[in-house]
């Protein structure tokens, strides 16, 4: 009788196994069809690849560590990833569709098993249970699905704002991009401001003014900051200033412009509280961040006329001479451009990091540029050799000596010089105690686009803060050193 009672719970405990088993794999009659279709399969793995990037690695809810894939009835389909903040779409046509459908799977192992496949097409179908088929030639993978209708509704396209070249939206957001802050403390300096606004030029002849409408990208970390200014064309007479984060925006804008064609043109829109955009099969959005940017007004008041030295250079021979001197101004100390005036009336500028009379060591070397004008005083005036006015002599930087004299961070100059991207790069610089900008030298500048990255010095004073040297090049700390003139960090 014993016996018999185990056996009696043992069959009735399989039993319930196996029912709850049935249960969990039973589909949903609620939930849309599984998709059955045939695409190439290279252009579903960069598809996969570009959404997958949305899909958290340790995600919050499981069903977001999933890719949605759709096909549609006459060979479209479409596969979106969303993550509450972030939303990326591909949508793409040409497949052989035999049942259109849904399904959510994996991302991660989608983009692998794709990647590990290798015919030229590949085929999706069903299963059994919760599971569908990834064939392509000889190879075959079985790939797990989660319950469709737990993802999250993905958003909808917003209200159109203008149109902008692909090219010029790569090249402002991704060089704005450099400087954003890292600090996650400090969310509004993770973001990039995007402004648009336009410029009136009046012509002598007819005496009308023309428009030239752009896009200003603005970014800071505290010790650095970068303006970007691109041509765009806007729908309707509404300025918009909008400030979404700028790694995922460059991060994105970089993956599609690999793809598409640099004079496609991009549509953004914006919703409420999102900004996203449209080019070609791609789409993109994200939450807008809350908060008050600070204000970058000094860009163009130091964008202007105020600097009373300007020096061209090949950006290689500085980086070069800077991490030379970070053997002796390693993690502890700036290091100095100093533009000295020679004999002749001539100037000679070198890279320094040290002093001759410390027991930490001391550099120099000489840099060579193409350039100098530090101008000649005309009354109150500075002129310089294009003809262009400075201010009034409030701005000499040139001492006594003729000798002058900036600190910057190391790493950051090497940032700078590499933002600008360009072939020669002008160093424009004022008071020491001012910021010094980086910007293409003229007949440089990427055609349409304006770039103006502004760096702050260290303190070169009796009873200065000591200066923290940031701990990696891209990721600047705490430098009590630096005068952030712009930011006050709420």
């Amino acid at each position: 009788m014993v016996l018999h009672h185990v056996v009696q719970v043992h069959i009735n405990r399989e039993d319930r196994a196996l029912t709850d088993k049935e249960k969990a794999e039973a589909p949903d009659p609620t939930a849309p069809p599984v998709p059955a279709f045939k695409v190439g399969r290279t252009e579903l793995l960069r598809a996969a690849t570009y959404v997958a990037k949305v899909a958290p690695k340790r995600p919050s809810v499981p069903v977001l560590a999933g890719v949605l894939i759709q096909a549609f009835d006459g060979g479209d389909y479409r596969i979106d990833g969303f993550d509450f903040e972030q939303w990326r779409c591909y949508s793409g046509a040409g497949a052989d569709v035999t049942t259109a459908g849904t399904v959510l799977v994996s991302a991660e192992r989608l983009v692998k098993m794709l990647t590990n496949l290798k015919g030229d097409t590949v085929e999706i179908w069903p299963c059994d249970g919760a599971r569908v088929a990834l064939v392509s030639g000889t190879r075959q993978y079985m790939l797990g699905t989660m319950p469709v209708l737990d993802y999250p509704q993905v958003p909808t396209v917003g209200e159109h704002i203008g149109h902008v070249l692909l090219s010029e939206l790569a090249e402002g957001v991704q060089r704005a991009a450099v400087a954003a802050g890292r600090d996650d403390t400090l969310p509004v300096l993770q973001g990039v401001e995007v402004q648009s606004g336009h410029d009136v030029t009046q012509d002598p002849i007819v005496g009308t003014g023309h428009r030239s409408h752009w896009l200003r990208f603005l970014t800071t970390d505290r010790y650095r900051a970068v303006e970007v200014k691109v041509p765009w064309a806007p729908i309707g007479d509404k300025e918009h200033t909008m400030l979404p984060p700028a790694a995922p925006f460059a991060e994105a804008v970089k993956a599609i412009a690999k793809d598409e064609e640099h004079d496609t043109t991009v549509t953004l829109w914006r919703g409420e509280g999102v900004f996203g955009f449209a080019v070609g099969r791609y789409r993109w959005s994200t939450r807008l961040i809350d908060g008050k940017f600070p204000n970058l007004s000094d860009i163009a008041e130091f964008s202007a006329s105020r600097y009373a030295l300007r020096v061209n250079m090949e950006p290689k021979p500085l980086i070069e001479r800077s991490k030379a001197a970070d053997v002796i101004a390693v993690r502890s100390a700036p290091i100095a451009i100093e533009v000295v005036r020679t004999d002749d009336g001539g100037h000679e500028v070198y890279v320094v990091a040290g002093s001759p009379e410390s027991d930490d060591g001391y550099f120099i070397d000489s840099l060579p540029v193409g350039w100098v004008d530090r101008g000649t005083y005309v009354g109150d005036h500075r002129v310089f050799a294009d003809g262009r006015f400075s201010d009034t002599r409030k701005n000499v930087v040139m001492q006594a000596s003729g000798r002058y004299r900036v600190l910057l961070n190391s790493a950051l100059v090497r940032g700078a010089m590499t933002a600008v991207g360009t072939p020669t790069v002008r160093l424009r610089m004022t008071d020491p105690r001012k910021p010094v900008i980086f910007e293409p030298a003229p007949g440089t500048e990427p055609e349409g686009v304006t770039l103006r990255y502004l760096l702050m010095p260290v303190r070169d004073q009796e009873g200065a803060t000591p200066y923290v040297v940031p701990a990696a090049d891209d990721e600047p700390q705490e430098q009590s050193g630096v005068a952030a003139m712009w930011v006050t960090a709420a």
